[in-house]
């Protein structure tokens, strides 16, 4: 709802008759955006990057004091907010050049994320010593 009060943007995601997810991501017209204060604006996209860095800080908080169980907590709100990030950036970038930059971006810092968890043997092999 702030979204689109404050900025003029908004975006969802439903399920069509088909079964594939679909994602709408909707800006208003230039005409409608003068209506909106500057300040308005400002608060809004502050907020909204505010979020997922105070859920990193706590992320990271709770990942070197050691209480495992809050990790999870803190992944879920960091996951929420930063998709609530894209989503807002997504609307306002479109489909330009900026925006299959940030959907690089959005992959490659999921790839990323996902390969924090995994674990990969680490194989050695013996050297050979020669007398």
């Amino acid at each position: 709802i702030t979204g689109r009060i404050m900025a003029g943007l908004r975006w969802w995601n439903y399920i069509n008759d088909s079964g594939e997810s679909v994602w709408v991501f909707e800006s208003s017209s230039e005409e409608a955006q003068i209506k909106f204060s500057k300040a308005e604006i400002q608060i809004f996209w502050a907020g909204l990057v505010a979020s997922p860095v105070l859920w990193a800080l706590l992320f990271f908080t709770a990942l070197f004091s050691l209480k495992l169980k809050w990790v999870v907590l803190v992944i879920i709100g960091l996951a929420l907010s930063g998709s609530n990030l894209v989503g807002y950036l997504r609307c306002r970038l479109g489909s330009s050049v900026s925006g299959a930059a940030n959907q690089y971006m959005q992959q490659r810092v999921m790839a990323n994320m996902m390969n924090m968890f995994k674990t990969n043997p680490t194989t050695t092999t013996p050297t050979a010593q020669t007398a």
